[in-house]
């Protein structure tokens, strides 16, 4: 599992270190912090599935939803301003 949870991390630094670099409104710091909570929240996830303690899976669901549109807006945001002129049209 360990081993899984560090590839897991180093996927999300290289996404991370792409999508800084694809815009410059994208902080790799910022998106490597996101990319890391959404595997954690992915994580506790799958052990309460795993446990079916299904009430706690709902919940975990719900703040994964929460968190997945905060990044959403991050990216759409850092879009917005690297293509502001097609925006403000």
């Amino acid at each position: 599992m360990i081993k899984f949870n560090k590839e897991w991390h180093r996927n999300a630094d290289d996404i991370a270190r792409y999508l800084s670099k694809a815009n410059p409104y994208w902080n790799e710091n910022v998106l490597k912090d996101m990319l890391y909570t959404h595997l954690k929240l992915i994580n506790e996830q799958v052990v309460f599935r795993l446990k079916k303690d299904w009430d706690a899976e709902i919940k975990a669901i719900d703040v994964i939803e929460e968190h997945m549109l905060h990044l959403a807006d991050i990216l759409s945001g850092g879009i917005a301003k690297q293509f502001s002129k097609k925006f403000l049209k």
